[in-house]
């Protein structure tokens, strides 16, 4: 939509075939999750169909990819805190 918008094209009277990517890039389910952020930062995209059997299974996004970065950096976190008062 924000392609549409800056191309100066009516949402309201605009059909999803008249502004859709034609050529998606995928990843496999079985990605690293790491391929995939280098693949989306090289294209310059936010959400990337993930494939699995030739199936599309899912999306994954750059929200996916911060809330899982987030959530790793916090049990890290809590390792080493649990960790220095001697418990683990």
């Amino acid at each position: 939509m924000i392609r549409a918008i800056a191309d100066g094209i009516d949402p309201a009277l605009t059909k999803v075939a008249e502004v859709l990517t034609e050529e998606v890039e995928g990843v496999e389910a079985d990605a690293d999750v790491t391929d995939a952020a280098d693949l989306m930062a090289s294209r310059q995209i936010r959400c990337l169909p993930v494939v699995e059997d030739g199936k599309v299974v899912g999306i994954m996004s750059l929200g996916d990819i911060a809330i899982k970065h987030e959530d790793s950096l916090r049990r890290r976190e809590d390792f080493g805190r649990r960790r220095k008062r001697g418990k683990r």
